[in-house]
Parts: structure tokens; sequence; C-alpha cells
């Protein structure tokens, strides 16, 4: 389960692309039904599938994922078991377990584990997308449990979170740890867990014993209800009742609140505001603890709650389905939780910012309709450009121009690449670095939002784009086969009715030829069309196996295979279209390196891609790019399609192919950017 206490080192993955998950799974069937369905019927998902937990383990250590959905019953380490070292290793990843029908026990050991949702496994529609929306929430949960945990982590005030049942001490922040002046790990492994110890030293003590009063009041806060804004005395008691009475208001009424007091680093007390509040934090019910000097109770309070709201105005934002919406959530939480009077949140479109949310308190008058990036004399111009947020004290006394003479002072922050976000004031000075720190933050929850509809933009665009491309390359196949092959088969079968008279006939040999060559290039583009789509559901391809079947396909008349893979060596693709390659440019060769070449078949240096190599001539340097062009050929009866097809084929895949120099001075053409594994 994602905890707001795992996330020292946080491991959240942003992704630019659909959601990645990892599923471990030993049944084949049910893999490949669950991954077609994820990717195809639903569309946002990439699914990489490994069939054992030590498997997963290993995948994790090089490759970021999204989510992990695991079996529960597997040979060796189950998925209870699993998902404990996967907390491990990565706090914040979610982890869905699927297990069997009826399996209560197993559904009781999840809640105690690190198990972030768990659900019946079935190999149905409705259980696929059930799946599907639980990845998504867990994701959703993880991504807003860690911002949470930036705000909690970056505020000027001490802060704590523990269980609202037990008063276990579950989180602490740096400025907690400083006020105390101990370290994360001895506040965590000393705290008094029943809120209820005698703390702070009394007068006496303090003057007899100052390491004995140290180890009293390791557990960090102390204990006393003054009833006023005055510092008691040092030396005074906080009780038993006063300790634990705040923590019980705080889970009773939401908010509980005592001045206590702590054995400082140096041995003397420190009296601080503390303030309890209920809090939902990752989806779990947590209370939210905050301490500050007592002279200073006002800003403590204000602080707190603009931590806490914070919290809840990033999970709006985080929900926001439109651009638009988030601006102006940005903007209403700078009004009432940032309390600033007069703010404006600017998108960029091109070279322009256009005003997308702006405070109640402005008249059109007073704020820009529109602002070009390349203005010298605009803050919030000069902020995008530059990426670097400004606190200006006096707009009189700096070269920029405000929308309003009567505009004091100004806090402008970027909101990455999509905009700026500026809050101004007819008061100089008014904002300060603590603005400036919890505004960065509203405007990095903005960021990742705004990011997010970018990339669901821009895949709903991808999508379209491949649906059309799709449409076009089957209008384009279904021409080519039926406005092309019917002539033909006309032609042939009139060649043939004229042969049995003219057996002998040189022209009509030649014409025989042609037609062949023109059902050749004609089957040649018909796979271009067809399969030159984008792969979408590579899977692991022996390479070796494959050759083998291939070669078995050609007329390799007297040629050589030979295959220098490692054993297992698999490559990521379509087994189809791969075939489609190595078929080709086994013909190729055949075609171009003399009578008795030798073919090999083997991998690159780096593990990352593959090659196939003759002993032939080679190709000339000048023309090794123009040699996967449609219709290039230096054979006579060639088509001039077999490299472009696999060019074609490499492309789809997301693959890079190359023509160089074989070591024995033949033709090498190597395929980099392919997901490979080779395995003992």
């Amino acid at each position: 389960m994602v905890r707001p206490d795992d996330a020292d080192d946080p491991a959240v993955f942003t992704p630019e692309e659909p959601l990645a998950l990892l599923h471990v799974e030993d049944d084949d069937q049910f893999a490949e039904t669950m991954a077609a369905y994820l990717e195809d019927a639903v569309g946002d998902f990439v699914v990489t599938r490994v069939a054992s937990a030590e498997a997963a383990l290993d995948r994790l250590s090089t490759t970021t994922v999204d989510c992990v959905v695991s079996d529960y019953q597997m040979p060796g380490m189950d998925g209870i078991e699993l998902s404990r070292a996967v907390a491990e290793r990565a706090p914040h990843l979610p982890f869905v377990l699927l297990t069997g029908r009826g399996s209560e026990a197993v559904a009781r050991e999840a809640v105690d584990a690190a198990v972030t949702s768990y659900l019946p496994k079935r190999a149905d529609r409705e259980g696929f997308e059930r799946l599907a929306e639980r990845v998504r929430d867990a994701v959703a949960r993880a991504h807003t449990a860690v911002s949470y945990r930036e705000v909690f982590d970056k505020a000027g005030v001490g802060l704590t979170v523990r269980d609202p049942e037990t008063g276990q001490l579950l989180a602490v922040n740096d400025t907690y740890c400083e006020t105390l002046g101990r370290d994360r790990a001895a506040v965590l492994a000393d705290d008094d867990t029943t809120l209820g110890s005698r703390v702070g030293p009394s007068e006496s003590e303090t003057r007899g014993d100052t390491d004995r009063d140290r180890e009293d009041t390791r557990g960090g806060d102390t204990d006393r209800d003054r009833g006023d804004d005055r510092p008691t005395t040092a030396g005074a008691w906080g009780t038993d009742d006063d300790r634990a009475s705040a923590f019980r208001d705080a889970v009773e009424t939401g908010v509980g609140t005592a001045t206590w007091a702590v054995c400082g680093a140096d041995g003397e007390t420190v009296w601080l505001d503390v303030r309890y509040e209920l809090a939902t934090i990752g989806g779990t019910e947590r209370v939210l603890g905050s301490l500050r000097d007592a002279t200073a109770r006002r800003e403590l309070s204000d602080r707190t709650t603009q931590v806490a709201a914070l919290h809840d105005a990033a999970t709006r934002i985080q929900r926001c389905e439109t651009s638009d919406s988030v601006y102006e959530e940005v903007v209403a939480a700078a009004e009432t939780i940032l309390e600033f009077d007069i703010s404006v949140a600017d998108e960029v479109e091109g070279d322009t910012l256009y005003p997308r949310a702006v405070s109640a308190a402005l008249s059109e008058d007073e704020y820009y309709e529109t602002t070009p990036l390349d203005a010298e004399d605009n803050l919030a111009a000069r902020v995008c450009r530059t990426g670097e947020p400004s606190i200006v004290a006096d707009l009189t006394q700096r070269d920029a121009t405000p929308a309003d003479t009567e505009f004091r002072a100004a806090l402008t922050v970027p909101i990455g690449k999509h905009g700026v976000f500026q809050a101004v004031s007819r008061t100089v000075g008014a904002f300060d670095e603590s603005d400036l720190e919890l505004t960065e933050l509203l405007a990095a929850h903005a960021r990742e939002a705004l990011s997010r509809l970018a990339r669901e933009r821009k895949l709903r665009d991808r999508t379209r784009e491949l649906r059309r491309e799709k449409e076009r390359s089957e209008v384009f196949a279904s021409a080519v086969s039926h406005d092309l092959r019917n002539p033909l088969n006309v032609a042939t079968g009139h060649l043939g009715m004229a042969r049995r008279d003219r057996e002998d006939d040189g022209h009509l040999a030649t014409v025989a030829d042609a037609l062949d060559r023109m059902e050749a290039i004609t089957e040649d583009v018909l796979t271009i069309a067809r399969e030159g789509a984008t792969v979408e559901s590579p899977e692991p391809v022996a390479l070796a196996s494959l050759a083998d079947d291939c070669w078995r396909n050609v007329d390799t008349t007297d040629a050589t295979l030979q295959i220098e893979l490692p054993d297992g060596f698999t490559v990521g693709a379509d087994p189809r279209r791969l075939r489609h390659v190595v078929e080709n440019l086994f013909r190729n060769a055949i075609e171009h390196a003399g009578p008795e070449p030798t073919i090999t078949v083997g991998p690159l240096a780096d593990g990352a891609g593959f090659y196939l190599a003759d002993d032939g001539p080679g190709i000339d340097p000048g023309n090794r790019e123009e040699v996967f062009q449609p219709g290039y050929s230096t054979a006579a009866d060639g088509t001039g399609f077999g490299l472009a097809i696999v060019g074609e084929m490499a492309g789809a895949h997301g693959w890079d192919v190359a023509a160089t120099e074989s070591a024995d001075g033949g033709a090498r053409f190597e395929f980099t950017g392919v997901d490979t594994e080779p395995t003992s």
C-alpha cells in the first residue's frame, strides 16, 4: 500500500505514453488474452509479461513501469511475497493482485501486505475492464500520494503523520527533525506511540541530569494545553491526559491543539504550538500534525491550513479533464488557500500568452488580453521564457510595465512549458519566499496535470492518425488487388492460349516474364501496404528458430546458413512481419552474393539488436541508404521492393535498419533499437 512514510526515495514513473504494466503470470493463454484486451480494446496500456516473480524483480531493476499486476498462485515466490519484495524496492509502485475465486484468506493476507488492490482473476471482458479501472485508480492514488509528499517535505513547519487508531508516528518531515535536533531514523524509532508518556524535564531535572532528560523526551512531542498564547515557564510538565487529549480531539472532531515542550538539541526546553488535523492522505485517513514556536501561533495555523488545503487542491487539479479547468483550479486555490486577491493564469499558444483564468477581483482593463512571449517589459513573458520564478517587491523600481499602474508587487511562477501564473498586489513587498514556495508547489501540480492532458491528446491524435493510415492502406491494398490483379489475370490467360499455338515464340516468352515480374511487384506493394502499420503488440520471438523456418521456405540453392545467436535469444516482434524481413534478406543475399554464399545471423555486440550478413561483393557505400527505397534494384529481373519491405517492417517495429559491410566484405544489415533478451 502506498504510504507517505515510504517516500524518502519515491520510485514514481511519470509516463509520457500509455500506462506501462508489468504482468506476472505463468499461464500463457491468460497472459496473452489480458494483454490483447488491455492494449487493443482498452488502448491506453502497454503490457510487459514475465512468467515468474523472480523474473519480475529482475525486470524492475532495469525497467520503469507504472503498475505491477500479479497472479497469486505461482511457482516459487507467490504474489503476496512478490508484493513485499516490490515494496522494499519501490514503495510507491502500485501492486494489483489477482486471486482465485473464493480466496478470502488470500484477500485478508493481501490487506496486511504491500498490495494496493486485489480482485478475482477473470478472463472475460468484465474482468479485464474492472482490472483496467483498478490499475488506473491505483496509479492515480500513488501519484497523488507522491504529490502530497512533496508538499509535506517542503513545508516550512514541522509536520508529522500518525495512525488515528494507535497514535503511531508514521512520517515526519525535515523541519520537524531539525526542530528536535535529531535525525529522522531516531525520531521514528524512539517515538512514544501511546501519546501518553510524561514529556519535558522539570527544572530540577534540567539542572541535574541533561542526558537523562533527553532520553525522557526523545519521543519528540511534549504536552501542555495552556489555554493562552504565552509559553509556560521552562520546567513545567505536560500531563499524560494533555498529550492524548489533543490527538483524540483531532480523531473525534477533526482538529486538536495544544502547547507542548520538547528538550532541544542543546538540552534547553523549547515550547511549541502543535496542531493535529484529520486528513485523507494517499486514500487513507491519517492525523496530520504540525508544530512551530509558540510565538508564531497565528502563522502556524495559517501554514498548516494551507498545507492541508494544497493537498486537496492537488487532488482536484489531477482530476481535471480540460486545460481550462486546470487553470481555473489554480486561480481558485491561489484565492482561497494562498489568499492572493489578484491573480491570472496564462497559457502559451505559439508565441503568445492568453489568459485562461483570472481572479474575480480583476476587471478586463486590469490584465492583458494577449501578451507576446518576446515582450521584454512584461514579467509574465520573461518568466515564461526563462523558466525562472520571480518576486518583485516594487514594480516602480523594475523595467516592467504592469497592466495597471496601481499594481506595486508581483509574484510570477512558470507552469512548465504550458504557461505562467502571476499574482499582483497594490501593496509594496506583499509577497515573500514562503508565498513563492507554496505557489511553486501549486504550479507543479498544474504542470503535471497539463502534461497528462497533453499526453492524452497526443495519444488520441496518434490513435486517430493510425486509424486513418490503416484505412488508407486498406483502400490502397484493395485497389491494387482489384485494379491490377484483374487485368494481370486476363493477360496471363490470353498469353497461355497464345502460347499453345506458338510454343517457341520468343516474344511471348518475354511477355510471360514481364507478367511474372508484375505479379511479384504487386505482391510486394501489397505487403508494404498491409504490413507497414505500427506493431502494437510485439511478443518474444526466438530468432534462431524463425531463421531456420525461413530458410526452408526460400530457394537456397547452394547457399549456407550460419546462426551465431546465443541460446534463448529472443526479439520483441510480430512473428509474421519478422518472417518477411528475414526471408527477403535471405533472397537478397542469394540473388546478389554469388553462387555459393554463406549467410550469417547473429547478435550485435551491445545486445540491443541483431544482424544478417553475407560474404558476397557487398553494397557500394554510396548506395547503402538508397537500397531501402521502393523500386531500387541492381538485378535486371528484380522488383526493387525486397529491401523496401525490410525497411518498412523494421520501421513498423520501431527499429532502425542500416546497410553496412560484413567482416568478409559482403553486405551486412544491422537492426538496432530492438528489445532483445538473450538467456543462457
